[in-house]
């Protein structure tokens, strides 16, 4: 009887140094994995958001960039004309 006595007091001694090795309960873990989650999703749609914002603003750059070349063509006039063109001649 109490060698039955010992081996189930080890496996209640054992028991207890579980409990007290168990790093967060199960309900602490589960909102530990919701709340990753929910910083997984923060993070990708920041990402998304990031990517459409720098997406637009090439476009406006580039726009912007095109108006200025435009405009500086304008200022600078037309280059000269080494050939004269059909309407003078009358050939083509």
């Amino acid at each position: 009887m109490q060698g039955s006595m010992k081996t189930s007091e080890i496996l209640k001694l054992e028991q207890r140094r579980r409990r007290q090795t168990k790093i967060l309960p199960f309900y602490m873990q589960e909102k530990l994995i919701i709340g990753f989650c929910v910083f997984l999703i923060l993070c990708f749609l920041t990402y998304a958001l990031f990517q459409i914002v720098a997406k637009q603003q090439r476009g406006f750059l580039t726009e912007k960039f095109l108006r200025q070349r435009q405009t500086q063509y304008r200022l600078q006039g037309s280059p000269a004309k080494r050939e004269t063109s059909w309407i003078e001649t009358g050939r083509f």
